[in-house]
Formats: C-alpha cells, sequence, structure tokens
C-alpha cells in the first residue's frame, strides 16, 4: 500500500510520514473513526451506496488519516 508520502523501495525520494508505520516494518498504525473524532455517517453513508451499485466496481476502501487507517471495508 503506498500513498503519495509512503516509503517505496524502488524510489528513495518518497518517504514515509513520521509515525506513519506501525510495529511491522512495513505496516500502518491502526486506529478507528472514532479515535481521531472522525463521523461515522458519512462513511456508513458510501459503504450503503457501493454495496447497492456493485456496477461502480469498488472492491474496498481504505482511510488513511494521519498516519493510521482509520477505516477499511472490502466489498464483494
Amino acid at each position: 500500500m503506498y500513498g503519495c508520502n509512503a516509503h517505496h523501495d524502488d524510489d528513495q525520494s518518497v518517504q514515509p510520514l513520521m509515525g506513519e508505520l506501525g510495529p511491522g516494518e512495513n505496516q500502518w498504525r491502526i486506529s478507528s473513526l472514532e479515535a481521531e473524532a472522525i463521523p461515522s455517517g458519512p462513511f456508513a453513508t458510501m459503504t450503503d451506496t457501493i454495496r447497492a451499485d456493485s456496477d461502480l466496481g469498488i472492491d474496498g476502501v481504505v482511510v488513511l488519516y494521519k498516519g493510521a487507517v482509520v477505516f477499511e471495508e472490502y466489498f464483494g
């Protein structure tokens, strides 16, 4: 999993954000919407919409906030 500020072995110019990685070398820190005071309502609406319309072609959604995975949902 790579974002614009994540570490990638082939490109040394891209470095991880401070505190981004978790206990393992290539793991994200885990948090939650609640712990980060992010309203969960829009995420419930989004997942309901994705489940209702399989033509969207969305297999999963992962949301990172301040270097932590705060939301993760997979469809299919």
